[in-house]
């Protein structure tokens, strides 16, 4: 390299330099003094120059040669560290990416539950789960990363679940007449004919690609978790706060914004002073069944989110985020006039305005997280699901709302890391029914006996109070207050 060789040369010089000016004339000198490139490091130093000089020479002069052999070998000492620094950056500068960067890693974590819930004797909690005490199988999600390039990276998450054996397709109902029908995934194994098991299913939870040159530019193309709150950033069991899911997050009527979304996203970090800075917009088929597959309304979702993150007077970030979008239902048929043709017809079709707003916060051993969502739902004409009173009528375009907040505490313990936990929860669904709500509240504690080990032990009561007409299935009066006690043990390890 040219640098390389103008570096060399102008060390060269220097040590000629320094030799040149600092060497008496050659009638004064000792003869055993030659110049240092034909003299062997080792012997270039100071107390073998000095001894080397003869007894007759005045003490002026003798001074004079013992400094200059000191800054010869102070001279050469650079040198030599000099050449070994311009060797390691030639080296570098012909090597591919290290192989560290393109490599693909494997990581993941998993949780085992085991869950308790009481329901109240007259809520209709029993028409949708037994409250046997069960060990539940969580989350086997494993992550494949790879780097093929410095600019570029591709991240996929797939989950692993045991349904749907066990399933339930329809429930033996006297209203309706339907029989129950349950799903059943044995079937035997090609490779011992005699061997039967179940298969269970797989999702893709995030499938993407993404361009990483620039910190503050970044674009990514693919299936990603939609940027929205910490609980869907956080995604792993073993970094959430609880082991239950909020409500916000678990009520389909309250689903404030899609948990993913198969599109582009252009993100990025900028340093402002002493704050982070990061943003997320993000443009996609938008929420809804189908739109992982295809856009039913030619209609695209946009969304975003900004997020402020400091470090005085505590540990803390702050989260803004955004979505618009069209959620559609369809059926095709095949048309046969005027010309054949695959024809879709849209069932359902209604545009979502979300809005939500997040705070992580760490103050010593204090740990507050809150997130607060609210949502508006537009049905179009002609678009509308049917109400759950029954055939024609139709559901109602609504407002909703929710929050949760939670705060820990750690333990001053060194041989252990303990936190015990608080959470509470609130969701009103719809704005037409003002006398209907949900709320929960959590009481846990959170054990971290290895690095990568997290156990959760607690206990929550939630209720649901609502004056819908789905209580008349049950025969009772209008006014339904649903409660139940949950116990819930969770451990989950990252790997």
């Amino acid at each position: 390299m040219p640098w390389t060789s103008r570096a060399l040369g102008l060390c060269c010089a220097m040590l000629f330099s320094s030799w040149a000016d600092a060497t008496p004339s050659p009638s004064l000198g000792p003869p055993s003094l030659v110049p240092p490139s034909l003299v062997p490091p080792s012997l270039v130093t100071p107390e073998s120059s000095t001894t080397s000089l003869p007894t007759s020479l005045p003490t002026s002069e003798s001074r004079q040669l013992k400094e200059v052999n000191q800054k010869l070998a102070r001279l050469e000492k650079a040198h030599r560290a000099l050449r070994e620094q311009v060797s390691e950056l030639d080296q570098l500068a012909g090597q591919s990416p290290p192989e560290q960067s393109r490599r693909l890693r494997v990581y993941g974590f998993f949780d085992v539950n085991f869950r308790y819930i009481r329901f109240s004797d007259e809520g209709l909690g029993r028409l949708l789960s037994h409250d046997d005490p069960m060990f539940v199988f969580g989350n086997l999600n494993i992550y494949f990363d790879a780097r093929p390039s410095p600019n570029w990276r591709f991240m996929t998450e797939i989950r692993f679940l045991l349904n749907p054996v066990g399933d339930t397709m329809t429930m033996e109902n006297p209203l309706t007449g339907e029989s129950y029908e349950g799903v059943d995934t044995l079937t035997a194994d090609a490779l011992y004919p005699f061997d039967e098991f179940n298969f269970g299913a797989i999702e893709i939870e995030r499938a993407h690609v993404t361009w990483q040159r620039l910190d503050w530019l970044r674009i990514t193309m693919g299936l990603y978790l939609t940027p929205f709150g910490v609980w869907n950033v956080d995604h792993g069991s073993p970094t959430r706060a609880t082991a239950l899911t909020p409500i916000i997050y678990a009520t389909s009527a309250a689903a404030f914004f899609p948990e993913r979304q198969l599109g582009i996203k252009v993100h990025g970090q900028v340093q402002l002073d002493d704050v982070d800075l990061d943003y997320e917009v993000t443009l996609s088929n938008g929420a809804g069944t189908a739109a992982t597959l295809v856009d039913p309304d030619k209609d695209k979702a946009l969304g975003g989110r900004i997020r402020l993150g400091g470090r005085w007077p505590c540990l803390w970030k702050l989260g803004l985020s955004g979505y618009a979008g069209r959620k559609s239902a369809f059926k095709q048929r095949i048309a046969l006039a005027p010309t054949f043709a695959l024809v879709r017809e849209l069932t359902v079709a209604s545009s979502t305005y979300s809005l939500g707003l997040d705070l992580a916060a760490t103050w010593g051993p204090w740990v507050f997280q809150a997130e607060v969502a609210a949502g508006w739902v537009d049905f179009e004409a002609g678009h509308r699901p049917e109400a759950i009173r029954g055939p024609g009528t139709y559901t109602a375009d609504r407002f909703q709302w929710g929050a949760y907040g939670f705060l820990g505490y750690e333990l001053p313990f060194s041989w252990i890391a303990l936190r015990p936990y608080f959470s509470f929860n609130w969701v009103s669904p719809d704005d037409n029914l003002p006398k209907d709500f949900a709320y929960a509240a959590t009481g846990g504690l959170a054990l971290r006996p290895a690095h990568s080990v997290v156990m959760k032990v607690e206990y929550t009561f939630s209720a649901v109070e609502s004056e819908a007409d789905i209580a008349a299935l049950a025969f009772r009066d209008s006014k339904l207050k649903d409660e139940s006690h949950n116990l819930y043990i969770q451990i989950a390890v990252a790997f």
